[in-house]
């Protein structure tokens, strides 16, 4: 088989198959439009939103981080970035 004919061959497989993926899509964009509009039409309204809460006051004795806790982070974060820059 010569090579003309292969190269032939293989544009037609690659334009049938660009047809049969381009067609698929535009069967699933009507599809989603179709579904939206049924969504609309039959779908219940949105709920109303919950009130918020007020938030709530931290409990007496909550963990807080101490101030050698947050020495250490910070000197890691130093030695981090005198290392890499």
């Amino acid at each position: 088989m010569p090579i003309a004919d292969q190269l032939l061959q293989g544009l037609s497989l690659m334009v049938l198959g660009m047809g049969i993926v381009m067609g698929f899509l535009v069967l699933l964009i009507g599809a989603m439009r179709l579904m939206s509009r049924v969504a609309a039409r039959f779908g219940a309204a949105a709920p109303a939103p919950l009130p918020r809460a007020a938030p709530a006051a931290p409990a007496v004795g909550a963990h807080s981080p101490d101030a050698a806790l947050i020495a250490a982070i910070g000197a890691a974060i130093a030695r981090f970035r005198q290392d890499h820059s």
